[in-house]
């Protein structure tokens, strides 16, 4: 069973999940002249999961992320200009959502053991809350790191997720956001899947990864 890729975030989501879409997108010259939080939703992009087993890799992703990223008022100038001598607080919230049932490999035989093992019946959703943020150094190509730290949800279990994410930003206002986390099936109470009677079984190490794009929606709030 395949529950990673790589770079996909996601995760990656429980706090305001709010479905923007058809929402008019915000301009980049009215952000930067935001006086109040700029909500941004997901546009395109893909969450992934990686794994291994006993026969060979495997691999399943989703493009069906929800949710909303909301930065604060002037952030356009402070996305802008990172610091130079070290990370400062970024106060924004984001809570993300991805059907459980959406992470598809390329075998539909796998693809029923994982949405079993992952209890997607009676947990439909793997959830990301956001909890805090700092802004790092900037990067080329109006680039920058995030530490993050938030809560990950998944088979109805929560555990603290934490590591960098990489942050573009885009002359049109909008955000490209990836990252990838290690993680174990056991940590969230799953039991990793079998087949063929037992002999075929996953590993319990998966990588969980993240690469989307969000835009500015609507008026600022």
């Amino acid at each position: 069973m395949k529950i990673l890729r790589r770079y996909s975030l996601l995760p990656l989501m429980v706090f305001g999940a709010l479905a923007w879409a058809g929402a008019p997108a915000l301009s980049p010259e009215a952000w930067a002249e935001a006086t109040g939080p700029v909500r941004f939703v997901p546009i395109e992009g893909k969450v992934t999961v990686t794994g291994t087993s006993t026969l060979h890799d495997w691999e399943a992703e989703s493009a069906a992320l929800t949710g909303t990223l909301t930065l604060p008022a002037a952030s356009w100038a402070l996305l802008q200009s990172p610091a130079a001598g070290g990370s400062r607080s970024l106060p924004a919230g984001a809570a993300f959502h991805l059907s459980t049932a959406s992470l598809k490999s390329e075998k539909t035989g796998m693809d029923k053991r994982m949405h079993a093992a992952l209890q997607a019946e009676t947990h439909p959703t793997i959830s990301y809350r956001l909890t805090s943020a700092r802004i790092g150094r900037a990067g080329p190509d109006n680039g920058f790191s995030i530490e993050t730290a938030g809560i990950l949800t998944v088979a109805g279990v929560e555990r603290p997720l934490e590591g960098p994410m990489r942050v573009q930003l885009l002359p049109d206002g909008r955000l490209t956001v990836d990252g990838a986390a290690p993680l174990k099936m056991s940590d969230f109470g799953i039991d990793p899947p079998r087949a063929m009677f037992g002999t075929i079984r996953s590993g319990d190490a998966i990588e969980l990864s993240w690469r989307w794009t969000l835009q500015p929606a609507g008026d600022p709030a």
